[in-house]
């Protein structure tokens, strides 16, 4: 017996085979097919959920691993996108973290308030000519001791 899973595309998915395990007593029916039989369930484990297919992804059981569209239909299950209460910040700032700049301030030609911070500045030592000092005594020291190795060979006769 065949049943099918609509789906966005043109063709439904058909499924056909479901398993015999009934759905675990503490889970929720997440799909249906067009039978109304359970297709996907999820039970909470911890922290986390468990998440049962009642039929299979090969081809006696289903053409669900055909279907292009499988990845975006498990991915609200496997990521969901947060909402309510979890996509605001209940975080306080310290007032002293805070750099506040009125409209005014940024427009005038006087410093703002927090224009000496540490974090606004350049470093106090720009270490940009003893890197290239360094880089060029270790080419030198390279090429000298490449010249010494090549001295001490002996020219191969041919």
């Amino acid at each position: 017996m065949s049943t099918s899973l609509a789906i966005a595309s043109e063709s439904p998915v058909r499924i056909l085979r479901h398993d015999t395990l009934p759905v675990p007593r503490a889970a929720w029916v997440l799909w249906h097919d067009a039978q109304g039989k359970p297709l996907l369930s999820a039970q909470q484990q911890g922290n986390g959920q468990r998440y049962y297919l009642h039929t299979r992804f090969t081809q006696p059981w289903s053409e669900l691993a055909d279907s292009p569209e499988l990845p975006a239909l498990l991915l609200p299950y496997l990521w969901p996108t947060p909402s309510g209460p979890a996509l605001t910040d209940m975080r306080v700032l310290d007032p002293a973290q805070a750099l506040f700049q009125p409209a005014m301030a940024r427009n005038s030609t006087a410093p703002a308030a927090g224009a000496g911070l540490a974090t606004d500045r350049a470093p106090a030592h720009s270490y940009t000519p003893w890197l290239v000092l360094a880089a060029g005594m270790l080419f030198g020291l390279e090429r000298w001791l490449a010249a010494r190795r090549s001295a001490h060979s002996s020219p191969a006769s041919v």
